[in-house]
């Protein structure tokens, strides 16, 4: 990572001020001709105050054990709490890349110890599970494999790697969407803390995280707390929580494009590249329940196509989970700008009619919330302390309104995740209430700045 990029908040704040100061030529004792020719002042460059909150935190909920974060700390969950739904897995595949791993037995019999003390059952033990040796060019015989596996019933496949974002990384995804294989891909150093006794707990969390639900569990479940260190959060947990979550469904979409066309490409009209990835993940009977799949479509396409489709999809899967059709639904759009808005509606509305196709007389309610991960914004404390990364960043769940509201819509910026290395930056959110009458979309609630 670059200095900047790897800077701590108190770090930052003083590489920006020295910008200003030495670069920008910005000082409130100084007159910068430039600034004033355009009327332009700066009469402080230190940060911008702003008053935020911090979001309570939920209950964990795990298999005969909850767990409340603290919000004063980083989110960090208890070692001992277990899957509330482990998965069942009928048998494991591994695919050896570029024969980078050298114990993969050993490895096979750790991972399979350490999915059982989370109550993963399986049916054919790590002796017996599948390992096959190929090379990163080998596309044809990747595909042989998994098509192997998929006709065997394999409930997943791990691809050990030598390197964390190898190219083998797509062909695996391409032919775990074209198949249905269930693919989970470490590197070889995570196999290795996998396989040590000491060290390497948190890598190997975040695994049995990952694991669990591509192979068909459910790590916990979420419940409101009605008290969080001492501090009432509400007087009756149960019917928030019924109000937030009961009959909701969350549906998220995400693309990702390919690189931008070259100006040969444009000068030679080429429009030849790699398909658009759509991402598509959605929440069944509890909201930690979930499922997903991935589509294509046509190069850096920003719309999202065959909505009506792959919705209903979706919708089916909360039916099947809940025995009944969403009330609610809760519409995450990932990477839209300001300009997509009436895309955005274009696309809930494509939802709608997939809805009111599903049953006679259904009408869910849409909330659509417009996404930005990575914003330039950088929340950092009024007072910075400590030196590691968790003492100096605000804490998971800090919120800050922007009180501008564009378009009608509520602005917020939240702190998801407390960051561990480097200063926190923003995720931005923008939260759209939906409504439809008679095949006429609009807005209520509208709020407007100014």
């Amino acid at each position: 990572m670059t200095r900047t990029i790897c800077a701590l908040p108190f770090q930052h704040v003083q590489q920006t001020q020295r910008f200003l100061k030495d670069v920008l030529k910005i000082e409130s004792s100084r007159v910068n001709p430039y600034l004033q020719a355009f009327k332009l002042s700066f009469p402080t460059n230190n940060p911008i105050r702003a008053k935020g909150r911090i979001l309570a935190p939920p209950i964990i909920q795990f298999y005969k054990q909850n767990f409340i974060p603290d919000p004063r700390k980083s989110v960090r969950f208890s070692g001992k709490g277990k899957f509330i739904e482990p998965a069942r897995i009928r048998s494991v595949a591994i695919l050896n890349v570029d024969k980078g791993f050298r114990s993969v037995t050993k490895f096979a019999e750790q991972m399979e110890r350490h999915c059982r003390e989370q109550g993963i059952t399986f049916e054919k033990p790590a002796r017996d599970w599948k390992v096959v040796e190929t090379h990163s060019e080998d596309t044809a015989g990747v595909k042989t494999f998994l098509s192997e596996c998929l006709h065997k019933k394999v409930t997943i496949v791990v691809a050990i790697v030598n390197e964390k974002k190898p190219d083998i990384h797509d062909v695996l995804k391409y032919y775990e969407e074209k198949m249905g294989q269930q693919t989970i891909q470490i590197c070889t150093d995570t196999a290795i803390k996998i396989m040590s006794e000491h060290g390497g707990k948190q890598t190997l969390e975040n695994v049995l995280r990952k694991f669990n639900p591509k192979a068909g569990g459910t790590n916990f479940y979420l419940n409101i707390a009605p008290t969080v260190c001492g501090t009432s959060i509400t007087p009756d947990a149960t019917r928030l929580h019924e109000k937030l979550f009961a009959r909701t469904q969350f549906i998220g979409f995400e693309l990702s494009h390919t690189g931008a066309r070259t100006q040969y490409d444009k000068q030679a009209e080429l429009f030849d590249g790699e398909p658009t990835v759509v991402g598509v993940s959605y929440s069944l009977r509890q909201s930690t329940q979930l499922g997903g799949f991935s589509y294509f479509q046509p190069t850096r396409e920003h719309k999202l196509s065959r909505l009506e489709e792959k919705f209903q999809i979706c919708v089916d899967a909360y039916e099947k989970s809940a025995q009944s059709l969403p009330e609610t639904i809760v519409v995450y759009r990932v990477g839209s700008g300001e300009g997509d808005f009436k895309r955005i509606f274009e696309e809930v509305n494509d939802m709608r009619k997939s809805a009111e196709r599903t049953k006679q007389g259904y009408h869910p309610k849409f909330i659509c919330i417009l996404t930005q991960r990575h914003c330039h914004v950088r929340l950092f404390p009024e007072r910075i302390q400590g030196r590691k990364a968790q003492e100096q960043n605000v804490p998971s769940g800090t919120v800050l309104e922007t009180n501008v509201y564009r378009n009608g819509f509520d602005e917020f910026i939240m702190c998801c995740q407390t960051p561990m290395i480097v200063s926190f930056r923003g995720d931005f959110f923008l939260l759209m209430h939906l409504a439809f009458e008679s095949n006429t979309a609009f807005f209520p609630e509208k709020k407007f700045w100014g």
